[in-house]
């Protein structure tokens, strides 16, 4: 045993030596975060008796590899294929509503920034390990969701195992690889339709779905001194498809395509035409995964296209822009004995065009990270892990991001843990460079950085329940904004001058049996506020500080019942508060068959779903289903 400190003490004093110089610049709260963490792992010269550790649920996303619920010091969430088939959720964007703390900025036409923890833009998109939200945004409510094994939600800074954007923390959608053998029809009110294939044989599995539905009603509202501007949904679709091909235990192929259409007609406070908005967008995602043991070797290349046409009282315009990206991730897991370690490395190729006028601008960059994490014993019921992340992000200048975790295993069923670490957001292209002729380049723009203080309490109740709880305080330093650029009242630029903090609480608990009642709740309050030096030096309050969700589900053989209700407190603006409920009946009718209903905002409220007066509920609306397997 004491060869075993010794190896594990002169480890981290090299490491420690190592990143000497990159730990001198670090701020006072990360050294006061270490000696705490360091005091509290004094806990292994306790004699403690081995004890039978059960464990949870299994998630991928925290450290890279598979890992219980009980061992990750990080607040998490998970949504199962079967939840997701429970909901009848037809787009990630409807699946994500149910998550507590969770936050959009969204447009009426799809186009938006999820979030959590207080501000949106800030987490990291992935399918299947690899961002998606490369450029700007990401359209959540472009992604179907049938052909989705799992969604895994890791809060809090993730940085040091997946880079840029993991500030608040990281979605993982993790996509099927065998499909049941089944065809879905439905249709319902506002002409919505929906049809959809699946088809699994010797490791391949495919999965296609179209959905649409016309005359959802009013989407958003904007106010200006024009007056009031409504937009009216007349049509929307989304076709997609997904392909998985796992010839042996070794390699997987997966392919993803959607294609997501909108026609938006505006609206004055008659609710007469004023005009129309027409927005089409696309994306292609490959991923050629190798895996061998403990290495794994992921390949990928992602296209974007976005276009839109706008016609109004004051003209048309229109625009385009495209992102692409290619790259590839490398990591490898060893058992050194006294410690798991971690490393990988990875590079990104990213492209961003924008048609301005009648002319293309195009902007490219590399960006690449190397990174390790050790995962240390100290004693029965402790562990410690020590990561950092650097980054090589080239036009906006490197970057050093560490991360300290303990977890303290209260007994077989429980355990509390302490999470600081420190991650960073890089520019997009379209901010540093411009993204159109009325928006300047800002070449000096820096990355945010941010700092992420956790504590937390998992406790596994029984065979079906688990509670979690967590306390967290984040700043975000340098954060980008847009302005008008100097001398200018038309053009303008990205800044680097906010600042943003947010100090919370979450609560969870959740009981789920295979028949019978099952049910969940998510409670998360935080004060979120945000400061920007050029233009008012006081901190202001941002989004909702109260967010909650519950859902109930009733499932016997043949019969499910699932009520989701969320709410989301008053927020900036006076904004009111957010109601919604939801409800989906499925009846199996034989072996290989069933029937489902869908029935969305049941109460029919009218509420905005982000911070401030824009996007809004749709319109209470059913959709009726069958499903056939063969």
């Amino acid at each position: 045993m004491n060869d075993r400190k010794q190896k594990v003490n002169t480890f981290y004093i090299i490491s420690f030596s190592l990143l000497r110089r990159k730990a001198m610049k670090l701020k006072g709260k990360i050294i006061i975060g270490a000696m705490a963490l360091a005091a509290i792992s004094g806990m292994q010269s306790m004699a403690a008796e081995a004890e039978v550790y059960q464990l949870g649920e299994v998630l991928v996303t925290a450290n890279k590899y598979s890992v219980p619920d009980l061992e990750i010091p990080a607040a998490t969430e998970v949504i199962s294929g079967q939840q997701i088939e429970n909901m009848g959720a037809k787009s990630v964007m409807e699946v994500m509503k149910n998550i507590p703390g969770f936050v959009i900025s969204e447009s009426p036409f799809g186009n938006g920034n999820p979030g959590i923890r207080g501000i949106s833009g800030h987490m990291s998109i992935m399918i299947n390990g690899i961002p998606l939200n490369q450029d700007y945004y990401f359209q959540m409510g472009t992604l179907s969701a049938t052909s989705i094994d799992r969604i895994e939600v890791v809060k809090g800074g993730s940085a040091v195992l997946y880079g840029s954007n993991a500030t608040t923390g990281v979605i993982n959608i993790i996509t099927k690889k065998d499909n049941e053998n089944k065809i879905v029809v439905g249709a319902g009110d506002h002409t919505q339709r929906n049809v959809s294939g699946y088809v699994n044989a010797k490791g391949l599995s495919v999965a296609y779905e179209h959905y649409g539905i016309k005359d959802a009603g009013i989407l958003s509202k904007s106010f200006s001194r024009a007056g009031i501007t409504l937009y009216d949904q007349t049509n929307m679709y989304r076709d997609s498809v997904n392909v998985n091909y796992t010839p042996n235990e070794h390699w997987n192929f997966m392919y993803l395509y959607s294609d997501r259409h909108s026609d938006v007609d505006t609206l004055d406070g008659t609710m007469a035409k004023t005009g129309f908005y027409d927005s089409n967008t696309l994306y292609d995602v490959s991923q050629i995964t190798y895996t061998n043991k403990d290495l794994r070797v992921t390949t990928y290349y992602q296209d974007r296209a976005w276009k839109y046409f706008n016609k109004g009282p004051r003209g048309s315009f229109g625009g385009k822009d495209t992102g692409r990206s290619y790259g590839v991730d490398v990591v490898n897991k060893w058992d050194l004995g006294w410690t798991d370690l971690t490393a990988g490395g990875m590079f990104e190729n990213e492209r961003f065009r924008n048609l301005s006028g009648d002319k293309w601008i195009e902007r490219d960059r590399n960006y690449g990270a190397v990174y390790f994490l050790t995962d240390t014993d100290l004693n029965e019921k402790t562990k410690f892990l020590f990561g950092a992340r650097e980054v090589f992000t080239g036009d906006s200048g490197n970057a050093f991001c560490p991360s300290f975790q303990l977890l303290y295993k209260l007994n077989n069923t429980s355990s509390a843990y302490i999470n600081v670490n420190k991650s960073l957001r890089k520019p997009d292209l379209s901010k540093r460079y411009g993204s159109n002729a009325t928006t300047l380049p800002n070449p000096d723009l820096k990355s945010e950085k941010a700092w992420t203080y956790e504590a937390g309490l998992k406790k596994q109740v029984g065979e079906h329940g688990m509670w979690k709880f967590d306390v967290y305080h984040m700043e975000i330093s340098d954060r980008i904004y847009s302005d008008y650029a100097p001398g200018s009242t038309s053009l303008k630029m990205n800044y680097n001058a906010d600042k943003y903090k947010n100090t919370g609480v979450e609560l969870s608990y959740g009981w789920t049996v295979p028949q019978g009642f099952s049910y969940n709740i998510g409670i998360s309050s935080s004060n979120p506020k945000q400061l920007n030096k050029t233009k008012n030096p006081l901190w202001q309050r941002a989004e909702n500080r109260l967010s909650i969700h519950s859902d109930i589900a009733y499932n016997m053989k043949n019969t499910s019942v699932n009520l989701f209700f969320n709410y989301a407190g008053q927020r900036v603006d006076n904004t009111d508060p957010m109601f919604s409920l939801d409800m989906n009946v499925r009846q199996k009718l034989t072996e290989n068959d069933a029937v489902s209903l869908k029935i969305s905002n049941v109460l029919d409220r009218d509420d905005y779903r982000g911070s401030t007066p824009g996007a809004c509920m749709q319109e209470r609306s059913w959709m009726l289903s069958y499903e056939h397997k063969f």
